[in-house]
Protein backbone atom coordinates (compact mmCIF):
# COMPACT_ATOMS: atom_id res chain seq x y z
CA UNK A 1 0.00 0.00 0.00
CA UNK A 2 1.33 3.23 -0.89
CA UNK A 3 1.36 6.55 1.48
CA UNK A 4 3.28 8.78 -0.36
CA UNK A 5 0.80 11.61 -1.82
CA UNK A 6 2.56 12.93 -3.95
CA UNK A 7 2.71 9.72 -5.95
CA UNK A 8 1.41 10.18 -9.66
CA UNK A 9 0.86 6.34 -11.83
CA UNK A 10 1.61 6.24 -15.33
CA UNK A 11 0.42 3.60 -16.88
CA UNK A 12 2.90 1.89 -19.68
CA UNK A 13 2.32 -1.43 -19.92
CA UNK A 14 -0.06 -4.45 -19.74
CA UNK A 15 0.99 -7.99 -19.53
CA UNK A 16 -1.64 -11.01 -19.55
CA UNK A 17 -1.67 -14.60 -18.34
CA UNK A 18 -4.87 -16.52 -17.78
CA UNK A 19 -5.05 -15.96 -13.73
CA UNK A 20 -3.27 -12.51 -13.55
CA UNK A 21 -2.32 -9.43 -15.28
CA UNK A 22 0.48 -7.41 -14.56
CA UNK A 23 0.41 -3.50 -14.68
CA UNK A 24 3.68 -2.17 -15.22
CA UNK A 25 3.89 2.14 -13.75
CA UNK A 26 6.05 4.92 -13.47
CA UNK A 27 5.85 7.25 -10.61
CA UNK A 28 8.02 10.18 -9.31
CA UNK A 29 10.57 10.42 -12.15
CA UNK A 30 12.01 7.35 -12.44
CA UNK A 31 11.69 4.75 -9.68
CA UNK A 32 9.47 1.78 -11.53
CA UNK A 33 7.33 -0.83 -9.43
CA UNK A 34 5.44 -3.93 -10.96
CA UNK A 35 1.92 -4.80 -9.04
CA UNK A 36 0.56 -8.56 -9.30
CA UNK A 37 -3.22 -7.86 -9.65
CA UNK A 38 -5.90 -10.55 -9.32
CA UNK A 39 -7.74 -11.19 -12.52
CA UNK A 40 -11.27 -9.95 -11.42
CA UNK A 41 -9.50 -6.50 -9.63
CA UNK A 42 -7.46 -6.35 -13.31
CA UNK A 43 -10.19 -6.24 -15.11
CA UNK A 44 -11.88 -3.56 -13.16
CA UNK A 45 -8.64 -1.54 -13.54
CA UNK A 46 -8.11 -2.21 -16.93
CA UNK A 47 -12.10 -1.32 -18.05
CA UNK A 48 -11.34 2.17 -15.99
CA UNK A 49 -8.51 2.74 -18.34
CA UNK A 50 -10.18 2.29 -21.68
CA UNK A 51 -8.68 -0.98 -22.05
CA UNK A 52 -11.62 -3.21 -21.79
CA UNK A 53 -13.61 -4.81 -24.97
CA UNK A 54 -16.01 -2.43 -26.52
CA UNK A 55 -19.48 -3.70 -24.86
CA UNK A 56 -22.11 -5.67 -26.72
CA UNK A 57 -24.30 -4.73 -29.04
CA UNK A 58 -27.90 -3.48 -28.47
CA UNK A 59 -30.79 -6.45 -28.76
CA UNK A 60 -32.99 -5.09 -31.73
CA UNK A 61 -36.52 -3.84 -30.84
CA UNK A 62 -39.57 -5.04 -32.66
CA UNK A 63 -43.07 -3.38 -32.30
CA UNK A 64 -46.29 -5.46 -33.37
CA UNK A 65 -48.12 -2.82 -34.14
CA UNK A 66 -52.16 -2.94 -34.21
CA UNK A 67 -51.43 -6.55 -33.18
CA UNK A 68 -52.28 -8.74 -30.19
CA UNK A 69 -49.32 -10.35 -29.21
CA UNK A 70 -45.97 -9.11 -28.32
CA UNK A 71 -44.30 -11.81 -30.77
CA UNK A 72 -46.08 -11.42 -34.15
CA UNK A 73 -48.87 -10.70 -36.10
CA UNK A 74 -51.57 -12.56 -37.97
CA UNK A 75 -51.58 -12.08 -41.65
CA UNK A 76 -55.67 -10.69 -41.03
CA UNK A 77 -54.07 -8.33 -38.46
CA UNK A 78 -51.50 -6.90 -40.65
CA UNK A 79 -54.47 -6.55 -43.68
CA UNK A 80 -56.73 -4.75 -40.93
CA UNK A 81 -54.20 -1.96 -40.84
CA UNK A 82 -51.02 -3.44 -38.89
CA UNK A 83 -47.61 -3.00 -38.93
CA UNK A 84 -44.19 -4.11 -37.98
CA UNK A 85 -41.29 -1.77 -36.52
CA UNK A 86 -37.76 -2.70 -36.43
CA UNK A 87 -35.17 -0.67 -34.24
CA UNK A 88 -32.41 -3.11 -35.73
CA UNK A 89 -29.64 -2.40 -33.04
CA UNK A 90 -31.15 -0.68 -30.27
CA UNK A 91 -30.34 2.98 -30.47
CA UNK A 92 -33.52 4.39 -29.85
CA UNK A 93 -34.41 4.97 -33.79
CA UNK A 94 -36.91 2.37 -36.20
CA UNK A 95 -34.66 1.77 -38.99
CA UNK A 96 -37.55 -0.39 -40.98
CA UNK A 97 -41.39 -0.27 -41.04
CA UNK A 98 -43.18 -2.69 -42.82
CA UNK A 99 -46.70 -2.20 -43.68
CA UNK A 100 -49.76 -1.88 -46.18
CA UNK A 101 -50.61 -5.35 -46.52
CA UNK A 102 -52.70 -6.59 -48.77
CA UNK A 103 -53.98 -10.12 -50.64
CA UNK A 104 -53.72 -9.58 -54.03
CA UNK A 105 -54.81 -12.82 -55.05
CA UNK A 106 -58.20 -14.65 -55.03
CA UNK A 107 -57.04 -17.86 -53.19
CA UNK A 108 -56.56 -17.64 -49.26
CA UNK A 109 -54.18 -18.10 -47.37
CA UNK A 110 -53.75 -20.46 -44.47
CA UNK A 111 -56.17 -18.95 -41.68
CA UNK A 112 -52.82 -19.28 -38.97
CA UNK A 113 -50.52 -17.37 -41.31
CA UNK A 114 -47.98 -15.77 -38.80
CA UNK A 115 -45.29 -13.11 -39.09
CA UNK A 116 -42.53 -12.81 -36.72
CA UNK A 117 -39.37 -10.32 -37.56
CA UNK A 118 -36.05 -9.95 -35.82
CA UNK A 119 -33.06 -7.38 -36.65
CA UNK A 120 -29.17 -6.91 -36.29
CA UNK A 121 -27.64 -4.14 -37.40
CA UNK A 122 -28.02 -3.28 -41.40
CA UNK A 123 -30.54 -6.50 -41.54
CA UNK A 124 -34.19 -7.13 -40.68
CA UNK A 125 -36.45 -10.46 -41.46
CA UNK A 126 -39.70 -11.16 -41.62
CA UNK A 127 -40.11 -15.04 -40.53
CA UNK A 128 -43.94 -16.22 -42.39
CA UNK A 129 -44.94 -19.64 -40.43
CA UNK A 130 -48.22 -21.67 -40.65
CA UNK A 131 -49.10 -24.96 -38.59
CA UNK A 132 -51.26 -25.68 -41.68
CA UNK A 133 -48.82 -25.12 -43.88
CA UNK A 134 -49.51 -24.54 -47.96
CA UNK A 135 -50.09 -27.95 -48.85
CA UNK A 136 -50.32 -29.95 -52.62
CA UNK A 137 -52.38 -31.11 -53.80
CA UNK A 138 -54.46 -29.24 -54.65
CA UNK A 139 -52.36 -28.56 -57.45
CA UNK A 140 -51.85 -24.76 -59.40
CA UNK A 141 -52.84 -22.65 -56.30
CA UNK A 142 -51.29 -19.08 -56.11
CA UNK A 143 -51.46 -17.56 -52.68
CA UNK A 144 -50.71 -13.81 -53.53
CA UNK A 145 -50.34 -10.72 -51.18
CA UNK A 146 -48.16 -7.68 -50.81
CA UNK A 147 -46.60 -4.94 -47.96
CA UNK A 148 -44.54 -2.12 -48.32
CA UNK A 149 -40.60 -2.15 -46.46
CA UNK A 150 -39.44 1.32 -45.94
CA UNK A 151 -36.41 2.20 -44.60
CA UNK A 152 -37.58 4.91 -41.99
CA UNK A 153 -33.87 5.92 -40.75
CA UNK A 154 -32.09 8.34 -43.15
CA UNK A 155 -28.70 6.92 -42.57
CA UNK A 156 -29.38 4.10 -44.15
CA UNK A 157 -30.94 2.90 -47.05
CA UNK A 158 -32.50 -0.61 -48.98
CA UNK A 159 -29.97 -3.21 -50.87
CA UNK A 160 -30.96 -6.69 -51.12
CA UNK A 161 -34.18 -9.33 -50.01
CA UNK A 162 -33.28 -12.76 -49.63
CA UNK A 163 -35.93 -15.27 -50.03
CA UNK A 164 -34.83 -18.46 -47.83
CA UNK A 165 -37.23 -21.87 -46.79
CA UNK A 166 -37.35 -23.33 -43.41
CA UNK A 167 -39.65 -25.54 -43.45
CA UNK A 168 -40.99 -27.33 -46.64
CA UNK A 169 -41.19 -30.90 -47.76
CA UNK A 170 -41.76 -32.85 -51.31
CA UNK A 171 -41.78 -36.64 -52.62
CA UNK A 172 -39.09 -37.02 -55.06
CA UNK A 173 -38.95 -39.07 -57.98
CA UNK A 174 -38.02 -42.22 -58.28
CA UNK A 175 -36.32 -43.72 -61.41
CA UNK A 176 -37.99 -43.31 -64.68
CA UNK A 177 -40.18 -46.48 -65.03
CA UNK A 178 -41.70 -45.68 -61.60
CA UNK A 179 -41.56 -42.42 -60.87
CA UNK A 180 -43.54 -41.62 -57.12
CA UNK A 181 -43.95 -37.93 -56.82
CA UNK A 182 -44.92 -35.13 -59.39
CA UNK A 183 -45.52 -31.88 -57.12
CA UNK A 184 -43.77 -29.12 -55.44
CA UNK A 185 -44.24 -25.49 -54.30
CA UNK A 186 -42.49 -22.18 -54.79
CA UNK A 187 -42.23 -18.71 -53.54
CA UNK A 188 -41.72 -15.81 -55.42
CA UNK A 189 -40.84 -13.01 -53.65
CA UNK A 190 -40.38 -9.76 -56.17
CA UNK A 191 -38.08 -12.16 -57.85
CA UNK A 192 -36.43 -13.57 -55.36
CA UNK A 193 -37.93 -17.16 -56.47
CA UNK A 194 -37.37 -20.10 -53.55
CA UNK A 195 -39.12 -23.84 -54.41
CA UNK A 196 -39.01 -27.13 -53.24
CA UNK A 197 -40.26 -29.20 -55.87
CA UNK A 198 -40.05 -33.55 -56.13
CA UNK A 199 -37.32 -33.63 -53.38
CA UNK A 200 -35.05 -30.49 -54.89
CA UNK A 201 -34.84 -27.93 -52.49
CA UNK A 202 -33.52 -24.74 -54.24
CA UNK A 203 -32.82 -22.00 -51.57
CA UNK A 204 -31.97 -18.77 -51.04
CA UNK A 205 -32.55 -16.59 -53.64
CA UNK A 206 -31.59 -13.02 -53.43
CA UNK A 207 -32.47 -9.88 -55.79
CA UNK A 208 -31.79 -6.28 -55.56
CA UNK A 209 -33.80 -3.68 -55.11
CA UNK A 210 -35.33 -1.26 -56.76
CA UNK A 211 -36.08 1.68 -55.04
CA UNK A 212 -33.42 2.69 -51.85
CA UNK A 213 -36.15 4.15 -49.64
CA UNK A 214 -39.85 2.12 -49.95
CA UNK A 215 -40.35 -0.78 -52.24
CA UNK A 216 -43.27 -3.22 -52.67
CA UNK A 217 -42.86 -6.48 -52.02
CA UNK A 218 -45.26 -8.88 -53.78
CA UNK A 219 -45.53 -12.82 -53.14
CA UNK A 220 -46.78 -15.52 -54.46
CA UNK A 221 -47.05 -19.18 -53.43
CA UNK A 222 -47.83 -21.38 -55.96
CA UNK A 223 -48.49 -25.01 -55.91
CA UNK A 224 -46.19 -26.58 -58.73
CA UNK A 225 -47.76 -29.76 -61.02
CA UNK A 226 -45.47 -32.20 -63.54
CA UNK A 227 -47.06 -34.21 -65.86
CA UNK A 228 -46.65 -38.00 -64.53
CA UNK A 229 -47.17 -40.94 -67.07
CA UNK A 230 -50.91 -42.21 -66.18
CA UNK A 231 -51.72 -44.55 -62.97
CA UNK A 232 -48.40 -43.23 -61.28
CA UNK A 233 -48.51 -42.05 -57.81
CA UNK A 234 -48.59 -38.06 -58.12
CA UNK A 235 -46.56 -37.37 -54.43
CA UNK A 236 -47.23 -34.13 -52.11
CA UNK A 237 -45.86 -30.96 -51.31
CA UNK A 238 -45.84 -28.60 -48.22
CA UNK A 239 -44.46 -25.41 -46.95
CA UNK A 240 -44.97 -24.63 -43.39
CA UNK A 241 -42.33 -21.19 -43.05
CA UNK A 242 -40.17 -19.47 -45.08
CA UNK A 243 -38.35 -16.27 -44.19
CA UNK A 244 -37.50 -12.65 -46.24
CA UNK A 245 -34.42 -11.03 -45.67
CA UNK A 246 -33.85 -7.35 -46.09
CA UNK A 247 -30.44 -5.67 -46.27
CA UNK A 248 -29.48 -1.69 -46.30
CA UNK A 249 -26.17 -0.05 -46.30
CA UNK A 250 -25.22 3.65 -44.73
CA UNK A 251 -26.66 6.18 -47.03
CA UNK A 252 -24.65 8.43 -48.96
CA UNK A 253 -25.64 12.33 -48.83
CA UNK A 254 -26.51 13.39 -52.86
CA UNK A 255 -24.70 15.92 -54.14
CA UNK A 256 -25.92 19.90 -53.54
CA UNK A 257 -28.27 18.31 -50.08
CA UNK A 258 -27.16 20.05 -47.46
CA UNK A 259 -25.68 16.92 -45.81
CA UNK A 260 -24.07 16.77 -49.04
CA UNK A 261 -22.18 19.80 -49.01
CA UNK A 262 -20.84 19.47 -45.46
CA UNK A 263 -19.72 15.98 -46.22
CA UNK A 264 -17.72 17.56 -49.16
CA UNK A 265 -16.68 20.40 -46.60
CA UNK A 266 -15.35 18.18 -44.23
CA UNK A 267 -13.26 16.23 -46.90
CA UNK A 268 -11.77 20.09 -48.16
CA UNK A 269 -10.84 20.81 -44.80
CA UNK A 270 -8.82 17.75 -44.16
CA UNK A 271 -7.33 17.77 -47.28
CA UNK A 272 -5.90 21.42 -46.32
CA UNK A 273 -5.13 20.87 -43.18
CA UNK A 274 -3.04 17.84 -44.57
CA UNK A 275 -1.40 19.85 -47.38
CA UNK A 276 -0.07 22.67 -44.39
CA UNK A 277 1.60 19.78 -42.81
Amino acid sequence: MLTDERFTVILVGVGYTPTLIFLTTVYKMKKIRTYTLPSAAALAVAAGAGLATAPAQAAAVIQYNGCASTSFCTFTELTGGGSITIDEDGDGKIDKKFDKWARSGAALLPSDLQISASGAPLSAKLTFSTATGWNVPPDLFSNQFLFDVTAVNPDIQLTTLTAALITSSSTPIGNPFSPTGTRGIQVNASGAIISDYVGVKTSPATVALPNPITDTINVAITGLLLPSPPFTPAGTAQLKSFSLTFAQSTRVPEPGTVAGLLAVGGLGLAMKRRQQR
